[in-house]
This record gives structure tokens, sequence and C-alpha cells, in this order.
């Protein structure tokens, strides 16, 4: 399916560089390691185009954050991959433009009813990929009456440095340590539950 493809179009507008713009930079990576041909569509100043310039066959466009400019730049391609909920708009307004049919991943579990506009930008997906088992029962209970597909998040790569570790538990020695990698958020990584359960 991946060789057939013209070109395909990832979209991240999310303001900053975290957890969900690592997976679209590995993502990218090995889509191009592979020879696929794609575009990045991300806003000024987050990192990530700067984390995929490399990739061959990388056309990147940077957009200012509005939906209007990002569905521009999905003109031409074969699908678009809507990785941020931002994004997802961009992909819906890209569709109904230009026909480019579209895949929607979701990160985050929302207290908010999946209807409205987000109900036509997950509703009108091709496919709506969730990264955990919780996210699609999050989605399906704020009214996503649609199959999710649960897609689990890419192992980031990133290397130990066994020297920090053995400090790390050499000045904590005779102690349980508990710790967390991702962005210091409770309400998207939930620290607190982490500290409740020490």
């Amino acid at each position: 399916m991946v060789s057939r493809l013209k070109r395909i179009c990832h979209l991240n507008l999310a303001s900053g560089y975290s957890g969900g713009e690592r997976q679209t930079e590995l993502l990218v990576c090995e889509l191009a390691r592979r020879g696929v041909a794609q575009r990045l569509v991300v806003r000024e100043s987050t990192g990530l185009a700067e984390r995929c310039a490399a990739a061959g066959g990388l056309d990147i466009r940077i957009v200012s954050g509005n939906h209007p400019a990002a569905a521009r730049a999905i003109r031409g391609c074969s699908i678009a991959h809507a990785h941020d909920g931002r994004s997802a708009y961009a992909a819906l307004l890209g569709h109904w433009l230009y026909r480019v049919p579209y895949v929607a991943t979701r990160r985050v579990i929302t207290g908010k009813p999946i209807g409205g506009l987000r109900g036509a930008a997950y509703g009108r997906a091709a496919r709506v990929a969730a990264v955990s088992r919780a996210t699609a029962e999050n989605l399906a209970a704020h009214g996503l009456g649609r199959p999710v597909d649960v897609i689990p998040d890419a192992q980031a790569g990133l290397e130990v440095d066994e020297s920090r570790v053995a400090a790390i538990r050499t000045a904590h020695a005779g102690k349980t340590l508990i710790g967390h990698a991702g962005i210091l958020d409770d309400s998207a990584k939930g620290q607190s539950t982490i500290i409740e359960a020490a």
C-alpha cells in the first residue's frame, strides 16, 4: 500500500515539541528510509522541521498555526495524516477542498464530547487511530461512533546513560525510585497518580 502512494502529507500543528512530535519524527524518518515521498506541514519554531530536515524525499512546509494554511499544504498528496488535535481540523478542511483522504491519530484523553466540528474531523477520517486502549475507549465514551484502531507509540530509541543511572542509584542507595518519562503536565500525563501510588 505505501509504495503506491504518490506522497504522504504529515500534519502536526502543535505549538511545541513533545511526545507526539517525537512520534511524528520517528514515522517520517522511517518512511523516508523506505523511500516514501512525504510532505511535513508544521508551525514555525517547534523544532520538528529541523529534526526531520535530513530525512530524504521530504518536502517541509512551514505554516502559521491556522487551519486554512495547513489545509492548502495538503493539496497534491495521496493521503494526509493528522498527528494532533489541531491538525484534524486542517485535514478535514483539506479533504473538503481537495478530496484528500486522511487518517487522524488521537494521543490524549478528553473530557469533551466528540460532536460538532470535532465530530466531523474524526468522523470523516478514513481511519482513526488511538495510541492506547484507554484513548480509544475515551473516544467511544464521548460519542465517536466508529471503530478506532489502537496503534501504540513507537519506541523512541533514546540512549541510556549508564554512568548517570549508576550515579543516581548510588546517591539513593536503599531507596525505591519511581520515575516518569514525559512532559510535566498532570492533566495529560497524570504525575499525581504516580505520586499517589508511591
